[in-house]
């Protein structure tokens, strides 16, 4: 996706990343790393640690890492006994653990610009994170910050992450701007610069760049302190059905990279969207009313739309539960082109087309509302997004029966192409973290009821 995974070698990160945690925590024995550069193992290797957990999602990454590691001492950790690379999601890996395992989770991945990597920052995430460690186990995580002052965009980003690790762990402690280090536990996290420094020297780790003395700077008070209070300002909550950071990074990176479009975004508010929905259902309604080709296109135009909301929902909602998987993300697509398929060319045309067509309309009012039911079975997704592609099909095709004019076929597929676009980008980008996943369902059930009121007006009474 264009974003920087790790950099191979880099040592001062690598001991950062590895040093700071391990100091942490009293006697660390069992590590999890999830995600980020080989060239880690070594150091964490530099403890009489029993094991070490390597998770990757991606097996061409692994490969690629492994043939850019060119130092002995980083190729002898890879043939160590006790480090295990395992690949496979790491969101699935802890789901199914189900039990207390790790003194250490090191979460070794970029800030949550995409809804995918977004799940490994939420609440539900935490709370699994939560059951495999120890009761004195760590989480680690790191996040950009920026020395000196914390902005705005930096403060809702951060402070969104922030506030959904204090909502699941008893204790939860930062490092200065500098460090970009947070780190989560049920049991007490000792901060001390002093007894830090003693712990690091009693163990005798051999380091090049990392220091017994950083940890004054660290855990500075009163810089850890401002990093606290900043963030606790902020008052949004990650979850899986309700994914606000994602949102939130993605106007930081844009900020960073010297965008200015997205930064508008970090003021609005669920009211916002709401009036501006409603404006222009009141604007739009008068227009379209009893008028049967602009009702038609309306129909097609919302059917697009609401039918690419719906599957942005459930890939988001899919991979959060059951974890990313590529083949099977590539089979809940599949099946909605299925679904297209057989509304488009098995079903017969009705004798009564609008109301076959309301019928339709009112259908996708319902599944939009019930679409959160199927989320609670893993093969009640397929389902769902077959049901959404016979639907849509079918509802083509009907309008262009209906509407039958030289020409109306690539009309009606350029309005379907247009709602499906911003049935793509709005969901994704304002509506889904905005709202949550649940209550983008509704609106998008609102926008089709608009549309089925419409089609209905075509039933009952005169049309021009």
């Amino acid at each position: 996706n264009g974003q920087i995974f790790f950099t191979y070698p880099d040592r001062p990160s690598e001991e950062l990343k590895t040093h700071l945690p391990m100091t942490l925590h009293p006697n660390p024995s069992r590590i999890l790393i999830v995600g980020g550069s080989l060239g880690t193992l070594k150091e964490f290797l530099k403890y009489p640690i029993s094991r070490i957990d390597f998770l990757e999602l991606d097996r061409k990454l692994i490969d690629v890492s492994m043939r850019l590691i060119n130092m002995k001492e980083d190729k002898d950790a890879l043939r160590d006994s006790r480090v295990d690379i395992i690949v496979e999601d790491g969101r699935r890996f802890i789901k199914r653990l189900k039990r207390q395992e790790y003194d250490l989770i090191i979460l070794n991945l970029p800030p949550p610009v995409t809804a995918s990597i977004n799940r490994f920052y939420t609440t539900d995430f935490f709370k699994e994170v939560r059951i495999v460690l120890n009761n004195d186990g760590i989480l680690s995580i790191t996040l950009p910050q920026s020395a000196g002052y914390i902005g705005r965009s930096m403060q809702t980003a951060n402070g969104s992450i922030y506030n959904s690790l204090k909502s699941v762990f008893r204790h939860v402690e930062v490092t200065t701007q500098e460090y970009s280090g947070f780190f989560a536990s049920d049991g007490f996290i000792n901060t001390d610069a002093e007894k830090l420094e003693k712990r690091f020297v009693n163990r005798r780790i051999h380091t090049r760049h990392f220091s017994q003395f950083l940890f004054y700077d660290i855990f500075s008070k009163f810089g850890t302190d401002y990093v606290k209070k900043r963030l606790a300002e902020i008052y949004l909550i990650n979850k899986d059905l309700r994914p606000s950071s994602y949102l939130y990074n993605l106007i930081l990176w844009s900020e960073v990279h010297g965008g200015k479009a997205l930064r508008y975004l970090i003021k609005l508010r669920e009211w916002h969207f709401i009036s501006l929905l409603l404006s222009i259902t009141i604007i739009v309604t008068p227009l379209i009313f009893r008028q049967r080709n602009r009702v038609i296109s309306f129909c097609i135009f919302t059917t697009g739309f609401s039918g690419m909301a719906l599957i942005i929902a459930v890939l988001l909602a899919y991979q959060s539960i059951y974890g990313y998987v590529y083949e099977k993300i590539g089979i809940l697509s599949a099946t909605f082109m299925i679904g297209l398929w057989t509304g488009s060319h098995i079903l017969r045309p009705p004798k009564k087309l609008l109301r076959n067509i309301f019928f339709l309309e009112i259908l996708s009012v319902g599944l939009a509302f019930v679409s959160s039911i199927f989320f609670k079975i893993e093969i009640l997704f397929y389902v769902l997004n077959f049901l959404l592609g016979i639907i849509a099909g079918r509802e083509f095709n009907l309008a262009n029966i209906f509407w039958d004019e030289t020409g109306v076929a690539g009309r009606l597929y350029g309005l379907d192409l247009t709602g499906a676009v911003l049935g793509a980008f709005i969901p994704a980008i304002i509506l889904i973290p905005l709202f949550g996943i649940k209550n983008t369902l509704f609106i998008v059930a609102g926008i089709k009821a608009v549309s089925a009121v419409m089609v209905l007006s075509l039933v009952t009474g005169k049309t021009t």
